[in-house]
C-alpha cells in the first residue's frame, strides 16, 4: 500500500509541476511576444513605412504596444486614399510635363518589391498583436483558474505542455530571426521541458533595417520575412488546440474561430528566398514553411477570345451529353437508354434502305446485261440467216 501511495503522490505532483510549467511558459511567451512586436515594429516596420509611405511614422505611446498598433489598423483606409491621392496627382502632372521627363524624375524611387515587404511586415504585426490581445486573456484565466487545470487528465496536460512550449519556441526564435536580443532560458524555472541544444542564440543587442537600394538589402529582408511567417504560423496552430480545450473542458468565452479568423490573415510567401544560417532549433522550425492559401484563379485560355462581346453575348446551343450505352447498361439510367435505342433503330433503318438501294441498282443491271445478250443473240440469228438464203440463191442460179 505505502509503494501504491508513494506512486499516485508522485504522478500527481508530476501533473501539477506540468499545469504549473503549463502557465509558466504561456505567461513567458506573452512577455516575449509584447516585447518582440515592439522591437519590430520600431527597428524594421518604422523605417519601412516611412521609406514606402514618405510620411513620419507614428510613434506615440511607444510603450503601450496595443493601443499604438490599433492606430496603425485604423489608419490602414487612410493610407490607402492617401495612395490614390499621390497616384492621382503624379498622372496629373504626367499630363502637364513637356521637354525632358529625366529632370522631373524623383530622388527616391519607391520599387514594387519594398511596397509588398511593407505589407507582409504590416500584417504579421498586426497579426501578432491580435495574439497577444487573445494571450492575455487567456493568461488572465490561467492565473484565476489553475486548480481547474489541475483536474484534467494527464494525455490533455500532456498535449498541452506540448503546445505552450512550442509557442515558447517559436516567439524565442523571432529575435534570431530579426537579430533582436536573446532570451536567456537559463534562468527557465521548468527548463527540464524545453528542448535541450547546444548551439542557442544568444545576442544583447537588436538590430535596425537599414534602407539601401533594393538590391542590396531586399533579399536577405524578404527571407527574414519569410521565416517570421512561419514563426506566426507556428504560434497560431500551438495556440488553437490550447484554446480548444479550454473552450470544450470549461465554461468561458473563448473560441476557436478568434484564432482561426488570425491565421486567415497570414500573407504569401516568398518562393525563392536567401538562405540564412541559424541555431538548430530556429532551423527546424522554419525549415517547413506553411504553403499559401489564397490562390489567384486564373480562366481557361480559350480560342474564341479574339471574338467581340457581342458575339459573346449571343446565345449559344447547348451541347447534348453523349450517350454512353455501356455507362447506361451498368447504371440504368433510362434516358439513355433511349437515346440510344432510336439511335439503333434509326441506324438499321438506314442500312436497311441502303440494301434495298443496291439491291435495286443490281437487279437494273442485270436487266440491261440480259437485254444486251438478247440483241446479241437476234444479230447473230439474222446474220446467220442471211448468209444461208444467200448460198441458196448461189445454187439456183447454178
Amino acid at each position: 500500500m505505502s509503494t501504491k501511495k508513494a506512486s499516485y503522490s508522485k504522478s500527481k505532483s508530476r501533473k501539477v509541476e506540468k499545469v504549473e510549467a503549463v502557465i509558466y511558459f504561456f505567461d513567458w511567451t506573452h512577455t516575449a511576444l509584447h516585447s518582440y512586436t515592439g522591437s519590430v515594429r520600431t527597428n524594421y516596420l518604422k523605417p519601412l513605412t516611412e521609406h514606402c509611405l514618405q510620411q513620419t511614422f507614428d510613434d506615440t505611446n511607444s510603450s503601450d504596444l496595443v493601443p499604438s498598433l490599433r492606430n496603425i489598423a485604423k489608419k490602414q483606409s487612410d493610407d490607402k486614399d492617401m495612395i490614390r491621392g499621390k497616384l492621382k496627382d503624379a498622372a496629373r502632372r504626367m499630363n502637364q510635363w513637356e521637354g525632358d521627363l529625366s529632370a522631373h524624375q524623383p530622388e527616391n524611387l519607391i520599387s514594387v518589391s519594398e511596397m509588398c515587404a511593407y505589407y507582409r511586415l504590416r500584417v504579421m504585426v498586426n497579426m501578432c498583436v491580435n495574439l497577444y490581445v487573445l494571450m492575455r486573456k487567456v493568461l488572465k484565466w490561467f492565473n484565476s483558474n489553475g486548480a481547474k487545470l489541475k483536474k484534467l487528465d494527464s494525455s490533455t496536460i500532456n498535449d498541452m505542455v506540448k503546445n505552450v512550449t512550442m509557442m515558447f519556441e517559436a516567439c524565442c526564435a523571432i529575435g534570431e530571426v530579426f537579430e533582436l536580443a536573446s532570451v536567456d532560458r537559463s534562468t527557465a524555472k521548468y527548463k527540464s521541458f524545453l528542448k535541450k541544444s547546444k548551439d542557442e542564440y544568444e545576442c544583447s543587442k537588436n538590430s535596425e533595417l537599414e534602407i539601401k537600394v533594393p538590391s542590396e538589402y531586399l533579399p536577405r529582408f524578404e527571407a527574414t520575412l519569410t521565416h517570421y511567417r512561419s514563426l506566426v504560423s507556428t504560434i497560431c496552430t500551438s495556440f488553437l488546440p490550447v484554446v480548444e480545450t479550454l473552450s470544450d473542458q470549461f465554461t468561458n468565452d473563448f473560441k476557436t474561430g478568434d484564432v482561426k479568423k488570425i491565421m486567415a490573415e497570414l500573407p504569401p510567401m516568398y518562393h525563392f528566398v536567401s538562405q540564412r544560417p541559424f541555431s538548430s532549433k530556429t532551423t527546424e522550425l522554419v525549415g517547413d514553411p506553411p504553403p499559401n492559401r489564397k490562390i489567384i484563379a486564373m480562366p481557361p485560355l480559350t480560342n474564341d477570345s479574339h471574338k467581340s462581346v457581342e458575339e459573346s453575348k449571343k446565345p449559344t446551343a447547348v451541347k447534348q451529353p453523349y450517350a454512353n450505352p455501356i455507362k447506361d447498361h451498368y447504371l440504368g439510367t433510362s434516358n439513355s437508354s433511349k437515346k440510344v435505342s432510336s439511335s439503333m433503330a434509326s441506324k438499321t433503318a438506314r442500312s436497311e434502305r441502303s440494301e434495298k438501294k443496291k439491291s435495286a441498282e443490281r437487279a437494273k443491271s442485270l436487266e440491261k446485261s440480259e437485254k444486251k445478250n438478247k440483241s446479241k443473240e437476234k444479230s447473230t440469228r439474222t446474220s446467220k440467216n442471211s448468209s444461208k438464203s444467200a448460198k441458196k440463191t448461189n445454187s439456183a442460179k447454178k
